[in-house]
């Protein structure tokens, strides 16, 4: 859901392919803005520095602030099994990762 957001698709596409209600996804996409999706990109840029700073340089500005939160968390990711070696599935590192709170009404810390 937060992918296909991100890349531009609207809250009744989203809604029909995972066959919810249109006023569940719009619930959903609302938690994600604002102050909370600021402190998602900051908290998956700083797991991907702390992990490998490298997986940094090819970062390019997303056109919203939910494609930067997303694309730092993917390089987090992607940093977190450079150096452990492990393939955790991606969605799952990234709630562990945020502790739970990804679709949070609060900031994540």
């Amino acid at each position: 859901m937060l992918v296909a957001k991100a890349s531009g698709r609207g809250s009744r596409s989203i809604a029909a392919e995972l066959h919810r209600p249109v006023s569940t996804v719009r619930r959903w996409l609302r938690r994600v803005r604002g102050e909370h999706v600021n402190s998602l990109r900051r908290r998956g840029v700083e797991l991907a520095r702390t992990f490998d700073p490298d997986v940094l340089t090819g970062l390019v500005a997303q056109p919203s602030p939910l494609g930067d939160a997303v694309q730092a968390f993917a390089a987090a990711v992607v940093a977190y099994r450079r150096r452990f070696g492990h393939r955790v599935e991606a969605w799952a590192l990234i709630v562990v990762f945020v502790r739970g709170r990804l679709l949070a009404t609060a900031p994540a810390g």
